[in-house]
């Protein structure tokens, strides 16, 4: 669905992503919750990475105007810069002594929250759209198809 009505449709991993999703986040809240920033900033980081996979494999092509495209690059765009910070932060805290690292994780599990809570209702708000659009087209596909048919006189 790049823009080519006559590309084929296929199916959006909208289920098995928000089932993924929920299973990750849930173990991301309790580590946070515990202070296991290590854990969390390693669950989040997989969170966002996983949504930008969506995000660029479904949603981005899916988007037929170039302003669309444009408007979605540059929202993933930021989430990756996001991450770019996340990952950064973790590998200078591993450098850093316990009494300072604790403060960088701090940060970089805030900021991996807002990126996850953000991107996550921006892809899986898309995937919601894109399959009821993808349902409605299919049935409109299966319509037409059946009101193509000929009936045969033997």
């Amino acid at each position: 669905m790049t823009g080519d009505a006559s590309m084929e449709v296929r199916e959006l991993p909208l289920a098995q992503a928000n089932e993924k999703l929920q299973e990750l986040y849930r173990e991301y809240v309790e580590a946070v919750s515990k202070n296991d920033y290590d854990r969390a900033l390693e669950l989040g980081s997989e969170i966002v990475e996983e949504l930008l996979r969506l995000a660029h494999e479904y949603v981005i092509p899916s988007l037929t105007t170039p302003l669309a495209r444009s408007v979605a690059s540059k929202i993933v765009s930021h989430h990756e810069k996001a991450l770019a910070f996340v990952k950064g932060a973790r590998e200078a805290a591993k450098s850093t002594p316990v009494l300072y690292s604790f403060g960088v994780k701090e940060k970089a599990v805030e900021v991996l929250t807002a990126t996850i809570n953000g991107l996550f209702s921006f892809v899986m708000g898309a995937l919601i759209v894109l399959s009821d659009i993808l349902a409605i087209r299919r049935a409109s596909e299966q319509k037409r198809e059946k009101n193509n048919l000929v009936p045969r006189v033997l």
